[in-house]
């Protein structure tokens, strides 16, 4: 593990970062996988569990359209976001806890874990006991679906110098840039990535660093991985509109049954 870089307390989830979470994601994400998952929430039949639910970038519509969904979240200050946005009626939907170790006395038709969250399960212990959990969690017939990237070699092979991929404004006037760079270990499936934050206020010009590590998967890996769970593979998708996998893939997209 790199000096400084956050692996085990994933849960210090800065407050900058989370203060323009939904900015940042709804320029650079949302056309990726917000249908996605809306879609399948809507559908489920039933109870929805988003573990990892952040400041609501999908549990929010769904919540809208009429899904019964509960969120869980380790970060504080990103369920604080969320919570701000929610009416305090349905405050009770949602609730900090480890991905690892939860209990809710609800089982569930579907739970999604999206946007890489199982990145930030770095060993083989917190993976199995991340699936173990979540299995406990599904309706005999319910479906666990989450996603990964697929590794690259090209990108997993050498370090990523920064570089910007955000540049807009937060408020009318007033600038805010987000800055990417990422140093890789191979032999440890692991990325550490600093995340650069810079944004204009009526103080001036602000930066933050925010350093963390993302834990990447190979496709046996994983198949391994859901079969000591317990779990079986209903699809592995390449994409979010159902594709197969292939060697142009940018992300493993994976349905679970118990």
């Amino acid at each position: 593990m790199l000096e400084n870089y956050n692996e085990r307390n994933y849960n210090e989830y800065p407050e900058t970062m989370a203060k323009f979470y939904d900015i940042v994601y709804a320029k650079i994400r949302d056309a990726v996988d917000k249908k996605f998952y809306i879609d399948r929430m809507l559908s489920a039949g039933g109870p929805v569990l988003e573990v990892g639910t952040g400041t609501g970038r999908l549990f929010l519509d769904a919540l809208k359209q009429g899904a019964d969904v509960y969120g869980i979240d380790i970060s504080d200050n990103m369920l604080n976001v969320l919570k701000s946005k929610l009416e305090v009626s349905e405050h009770y939907r949602v609730s900090r806890a480890d991905m690892r170790d939860f209990e809710l006395n609800k089982k569930f038709k579907l739970i999604i874990s999206p946007f890489r969250v199982f990145s930030h399960m770095y060993t083989i212990e917190d993976q199995l006991a991340a699936l173990s959990c979540i299995k406990n969690h599904l309706d005999d017939d319910g479906v666990f679906i989450f996603d990964l990237f697929v590794p690259n070699p090209y990108m997993i092979s050498k370090d990523i110098d920064e570089f910007i991929d955000f540049d807009g404004e937060h408020e009318e006037g007033k600038l805010l840039q987000r800055f990417a760079s990422v140093k890789t270990d191979y032999i440890n499936q692991t990325n550490y990535i600093n995340m650069k934050i810079k944004w204009e206020d009526d103080n001036g010009l602000n930066i933050v660093d925010n350093k963390f590590s993302m834990r990447y998967y190979f496709r046996y890996e994983l198949e391994h991985l859901i079969k000591e769970s317990g779990m079986k593979i209903k699809n592995m998708y390449g994409d979010y509109n159902y594709s197969p996998l292939s060697n142009k893939s940018n992300d493993f997209v994976t349905e679970c049954t118990r």
